[in-house]
């Protein structure tokens, strides 16, 4: 019995300074959800500037870089509306009648029982001249002892759970549907 406690001690010491890079893909999301979430069949590419005002890249010893976020994001908006999305950098002031979406946090939390964590994404559109809607996702079934595509594919479901929430309010359907792209060069 001792011997089982020392090798899990020695594990998990082993693994606590470890940062593991994770790549979420929104690739895996199921399809039904995504017909779900499509409210228009416009073709017309949306221009939304985007911002990641996470204070830190990493959350419990898990990477997500600020570049890979971004392309994440705008995958997932891609296809959750089928048609083309285009993520501009946020101007340095919000524009007026300009949204902005927002990417707040995306961290994992440990649960009760112990294993088990959450992947959590908050995401915000905001507005100068309105108040910020903010949209929570959240996945629980992820073991902490899993590899990284579990971990991927957690945050891929909080973010498809934020998601859902974003294109079920109207407020924020409005404020979407005014970003079409107008004078961009694609």
């Amino acid at each position: 019995m001792k011997f089982f406690i020392a090798l899990t001690v020695a594990i998990l010491c082993g693994c606590a300074g470890r940062i593991m890079e994770i790549q979420p893909s929104y690739d895996d999301i199921d399809s039904s959800l995504r017909a779900e979430l499509s409210e228009t069949d416009d073709s017309t590419p949306l221009c939304i500037y985007y911002g990641d005002e996470r204070n830190r890249e990493y959350s419990n010893d898990i990477y997500l870089s600020r570049a890979h976020a971004k392309a994440w994001l705008q995958r997932a908006f891609e296809k959750s509306l089928s048609r083309q999305v285009i993520f501009l950098d946020r101007p340095e002031k919000i524009v007026i009648n300009e949204p902005q979406l927002t990417l707040k946090r995306a961290y994992f939390r440990q649960m009760k029982p112990a294993p088990v964590i959450a992947a959590n994404v908050v995401l915000s559109l905001d507005e100068r001249a309105e108040k910020p809607l903010y949209y929570r996702g959240q996945h629980v079934k992820t073991n902490w002892y899993s590899g990284k595509s579990e971990f991927e594919h957690s945050f891929d479901l909080a973010l498809a759970t934020a998601l859902s929430k974003l294109f079920k309010d109207n407020r924020a359907m409005s404020r979407l549907q005014s970003l079409k792209c107008k004078s961009l060069s694609l």
